[in-house]
């Protein structure tokens, strides 16, 4: 143990700690994929409902499949900075 500048005392965390923030983080990762789904279903309906022509609205549709399965796989890997 030691003590911070704020003088707090840090400890290293046990393995019961260590399961509860792991199953926070896939809680977060949880939340986040439904909140890309339902930004995908939002974004899918303006494509169907806004395109003018069916090839429109299907490479708008692609483009935000892509864009939402970039954001999953953002999630998913490490940051590498």
């Amino acid at each position: 143990m030691h003590f911070s500048e704020t003088g707090i005392v840090n400890r290293p965390l046990t393995a019961e700690a260590k399961a509860k923030y792991n199953g926070g983080a896939m809680v977060s990762f949880l939340i986040g994929c439904f909140n890309d789904r339902r930004r995908r279903r939002n974004l899918l309906w303006a494509a169907d409902n806004l395109a003018t022509n069916s090839r429109l609205a299907n490479l708008l549709n692609l483009l935000v499949v892509l864009v939402c399965l970039g954001a999953i796989v953002q999630r998913v890997l490490p940051p590498t900075f």
